[in-house]
């Protein structure tokens, strides 16, 4: 009898550790593209990497997001791009700067790199030319309108 409930608690253990595992991958801190937003045949992406700065002898590390439109005409998709770190979100207040329009045509992608060309589709995280500096956990995507 001992056995048997040693037996399901060791299960219901492993078990709550399985899904703290998955809840943490679902938080974007890899440089993989990760889910963040699927509607209307829009999905958006995000991921964080580093990027040469000019002047810089070190990386500044940026999130970018990935905005993919499957439907057979092109869509507007306006969106706050908040990044959540430990002290607070940044840009996450309604009527933030960090509020985009981003044009996105039929059946295709548009993503942020570190060429920082498309406005809209990343922020910079961390500066190393700047001392102290918040703690980066994800990044969040609200108040989004697909038009």
């Amino acid at each position: 009898m001992k056995t048997t409930n040693l037996l399901r608690t060791s299960a219901l253990l492993f078990s709550l550790f399985l899904s703290s595992l998955s809840f943490a991958q679902a938080t974007n801190n890899s440089d993989n593209w990760e889910l963040l937003l699927e509607d209307n045949g829009v999905t958006m992406y995000g991921k964080k990497a580093e990027c040469q700065m000019e002047g810089s002898d070190l990386p500044g590390v940026y999130a970018f997001l990935k905005v993919t439109n499957d439907n057979p005409t092109a869509r507007n998709i306006n969106f706050s791009f908040g990044l959540q770190f430990e002290e607070g979100c940044s840009g996450c207040n309604d009527g933030s700067e960090f509020t985009y329009l981003v044009n996105v045509p039929a059946n295709s992608s548009v993503e942020g790199d570190c060429g920082l060309q498309t406005e809209g589709l990343s922020r910079i995280i961390d500066n190393p030319n700047l001392a102290g500096g918040w703690n980066y956990q994800s990044i969040k995507i609200f108040n989004v309108l697909i038009d």
